[in-house]
């Protein structure tokens, strides 16, 4: 079977000949209807395909996209409970510890470890004022560690599949738990904006390279948030 890359740039080529875009027009954009599902609950989402691949949320009429920095806000803005089993979802991710997932894309499916269904019905409000299911928002998180899984398989870059869950874990772990761990952690490969959580910091250029740093994730030992 092809790749998820693979077949998501067969059907942007597919879109980009159909409506007779040069192939040297960089401002072509593709939108690609997708589902995600697990435990027996499934959403649509799009994925807006340009050079690089995001994923949207659909909500009511609007197409949203969530950078890392808007997700770690959110998940901060949570009750403590909540917090924390996003936490342990993300140690057990990273455990290789997942739960089965499956994505759709043109009746092609694949199968992954994702985060498991959040354990009772819940709303959340995003900073758009959406109101969104919580699993919305946790499937769509599924999506982001399996496309870093991709990139890995795809560039034979070990290790790379799990630089998003090592910035989550260690971002919210510091800034809602105060963690020593983290701190260490996050001094160690140079973060910048530690003294209060600021989303303009977190989507700056330097500090997002930081995670996609394969050093840098040689250094986080996920041992320290295993209890």
């Amino acid at each position: 079977m092809e790749s998820f890359f693979t077949l998501i740039d067969t059907i942007h080529n597919n879109y980009r000949k159909k409506y007779l875009i040069p192939d040297g027009n960089k401002d072509f954009s593709s939108y690609i209807p997708i589902e995600i599902a697990a435990a027996g609950k499934s959403f649509r989402y799009l994925i807006w395909k340009k050079e690089k691949a995001k994923l949207l949320l659909l909500c009511g009429k609007q197409r949203l996209y969530l950078s890392d920095a808007h997700i770690i806000d959110a998940i901060l803005q949570m009750s403590e409970d909540t917090i924390a089993w996003f936490l342990c979802q993300f140690i057990a991710l990273y455990q290789n510890k997942g739960w089965q997932t499956i994505l759709t894309i043109d009746t092609i499916s694949f199968v992954f470890d994702g985060i498991a269904p959040y354990p009772k019905q819940k709303k959340l409000c995003l900073f758009t004022d959406s109101l969104i299911d919580i699993d919305y928002f946790v499937f769509l998180l599924s999506f982001i560690f399996y496309k870093d899984r991709c990139w890995e398989e795809s560039g034979n870059i070990e290790g790379f599949g799990k630089t998003t869950l090592c910035k989550f874990i260690a971002l919210i772990d510091y800034y809602h738990n105060n963690s020593e761990t983290s701190k260490r952690f996050l001094k160690e490969i140079g973060f910048t904006g530690m003294s209060f959580l600021n989303i303009t910091e977190l989507n700056n250029n330097k500090n997002r390279k930081l995670f996609k740093n394969i050093e840098s994730v040689k250094k986080f030992d996920i041992s320290n948030y295993v209890v």
